[in-house]
């Protein structure tokens, strides 16, 4: 921002009129151009400027006339730089002047400044720069005037404060709306079912999938218990008082596969994690989340019948092998007894061996 005068209808006597003035405005630039307008009308300098330090979103910035013309440049550039300023750590939190004797070879030299009354403006934990007030040779401040410089650089440094606040308060705000927007469109557009609810388990808000899931819309989930939802087997009976004492409590719940009555009469079964969540100047509401696991069940109730049916053929297959397997080992039996019978009929010697 270049350097600019500020011409003010302020009367010079009212430094009262002076604070009421700034309590209306609401930007840096324009409390800078009231006060170098103010310090003019009064009379108390014949350089006025306000130089505000730079910040992460704004260069150091000069306000301010030489009488009643614009700053010449090279003059907003030594200002700007913070020459011939003294250190003014020792001040911090206080509005106290210095005298600062102008260099012979300063740009405020060239324009007849021969010496600056500077005060901080800032509060105790804050640096907003400071006021200038310049004074040829001949002049110099009066105990009163330097009285009314620093009241003035108060008033300032307050506005400053108060802008900085407001400026602050808004970057949070915005900052916090952001936010919420950005958890609106993962909430509403989330590839799983969410549900807001109170401790209670009533529905206050439910996102697109949880709609799909249901089948029904947002008004129409709106108000309905989660555990009413469950089951009416004795299974479901106690997922919905487990899921009751957990919404009540606010503990934790964990992929608990439930399964649910749908309003077409439907059924559906889901693995529903549930957290409490702040919710302001509410009591905490609980966020429950659920994905459809009916699909991954179907597969998994197939996969046992199937596994129990070839147990069953397993089962008789290994049956019918043990008795053929048994059958087979009689008439193994039986050949032996022939094939000794043979032998024994062939080492025979008379008919009687034989006969034996």
């Amino acid at each position: 921002m270049e350097a600019s005068h500020y011409t003010s209808d302020l009367d010079p006597s009212s430094v009262l009129g002076f604070g009421s003035a700034l309590a209306m405005l609401d930007s840096t630039e324009e409390v800078a151009r009231l006060l170098t307008g103010a310090l003019r009308s009064m009379g108390l300098a014949d350089l006025q400027a306000v130089v505000l330090d730079s910040s992460a979103d704004d260069p150091t910035r000069v306000f301010g006339s030489l009488g009643t013309r614009p700053l010449p440049g090279p003059v907003v550039d030594e200002l700007r730089r913070g020459a011939p300023f003294p250190d003014t750590a020792d001040a911090r939190g206080t509005p106290s002047h210095h005298r600062v004797e102008v260099p012979e070879e300063s740009a405020l030299a060239d324009q007849g400044i021969d010496h600056l009354a500077t005060v901080r403006l800032g509060t105790l934990d804050q640096e907003f720069g400071r006021v200038v007030a310049g004074l040829r040779a001949d002049d110099t401040h009066t105990s009163l005037q330097l009285s009314s410089l620093q009241m003035m650089a108060a008033q300032a440094s307050m506005a400053l404060h108060r802008i900085a606040l407001h400026r602050e308060q808004a970057a949070q705000q915005e900052a916090l709306r952001e936010s919420e927007a950005r958890y609106r469109e993962l909430y509403e557009n989330a590839p799983v079912a969410y549900l807001s609810a109170t401790a209670e388990g009533k529905i206050r808000m439910a996102n697109r999938r949880a709609t799909e899931l249901f089948g029904a819309s947002r008004e129409a989930l709106t108000g309905r218990s989660i555990p009413n939802f469950c089951a009416s087997t004795p299974t479901g009976q106690e997922a919905a008082q487990r899921l009751a004492e957990c919404l009540r409590s606010g503990a934790p719940v964990r992929d608990d596969e439930v399964e649910l009555c749908l309003p077409d009469g439907g059924r559906v079964w889901v693995s529903l994690t549930m957290r409490p969540i702040e919710a302001g100047d509410r009591a905490s509401d609980r966020l429950v989340m659920m994905v459809d696991v009916t699909e991954r069940r179907r597969m998994e109730s197939a996969l046992r019948e199937a596994r129990n049916e070839l147990e069953r053929r397993v089962k008789e297959r290994t049956a019918e092998l043990e008795q053929a397997n048994e059958h087979l080992e009689q008439r193994t039996r039986r050949l032996q007894a022939l094939r000794d019978i043979d032998q024994a009929i062939l080492a025979a010697e008379s008919p009687e061996e034989i006969a034996t």
